[in-house]
C-alpha cells in the first residue's frame, strides 16, 4: 500500500483550510488502495467463482425443478381443475345468455297475446269466430323464433370461445296476422 506518512504532532500544512483539503485527499487515496488491495486479492477471486458458480447451478436446479412440479400428477390434476372450472363458468354464461332470450321471447309472446285479446274483445262477434288459428299463429310465430335463436346461439358457442350475440326480435302485426 502506498500512502502518506505524517509525522505525530506536526500539521501537514500551516494553513487549517489547506490542512483539511489535504487529509481529505489523503483519506481519498488511502480509501483507494485498500479497496484496490481487496479487490486484487486471490481470496475475493475465489469468493466470486464460487458465487458465479453457484449462481449457475442454481439455475439449473430451479429450472429441473419448475419441469419436475408441472409435469406432476398433483399439479396436472390443479390444472384440470382450473380448466374444468373455466369452463363451467362459460357454460353458466351461456345459461344466462339463454334464459334472458327465453324470457324475453315470452315477454314478447304476452304482449302479442294481449294484442288479439284485445283485437278479439273489440271486435264482437265476427272475431269470436276465430279466436284460436290467431293465438296459434301468434304463439308458432314466437315459438319458433325462439328455437332458432337459441339453436344459433348453441352452435356460434360450441365453434367459438366468445358468446354469439342473436337479439330476438319481435314479430311484427302483420307477419303474426298473415301467418
Amino acid at each position: 500500500m502506498s500512502g502518506t506518512q505524517i509525522p505525530e504532532g506536526e500539521p501537514l500544512h500551516k494553513d487549517p483550510e489547506e490542512s483539511l483539503v489535504g487529509e481529505f485527499t489523503s483519506l481519498g487515496k488511502n480509501l483507494i488502495d485498500v479497496l484496490r488491495a481487496a479487490w486484487d486479492r486471490p481470496e475475493r477471486q475465489k469468493l466470486q467463482q464460487e458465487i458465479e458458480t453457484g449462481l449457475v447451478d442454481l439455475g439449473v436446479t430451479l429450472r429441473k425443478e419448475a419441469k419436475a412440479v408441472s409435469e406432476s400428477p398433483v399439479t396436472q390434476r390443479v390444472k384440470t381443475e382450473v380448466e374444468d372450472l373455466g369452463t363451467r363458468v362459460r357454460n353458466t354464461q351461456i345459461e344466462t345468455k339463454v334464459r334472458e332470450e327465453l324470457i324475453g321471447a315470452l315477454h314478447i309472446m304476452n304482449a302479442e297475446l294481449a294484442k288479439v285479446a284485445n283485437v278479439l274483445s273489440t271486435s264482437g262477434t265476427e272475431a269470436s269466430s276465430r279466436p284460436e288459428p290467431a293465438v296459434e299463429q301468434a304463439e308458432g310465430a314466437v315459438a319458433d323464433e325462439t328455437i332458432a335463436t337459441v339453436a344459433a346461439q348453441q352452435t356460434a358457442e360450441s365453434t367459438s370461445d366468445t358468446p354469439a350475440e342473436s337479439p330476438v326480435e319481435p314479430p311484427s302485426s302483420t307477419e303474426t296476422e298473415e301467418s
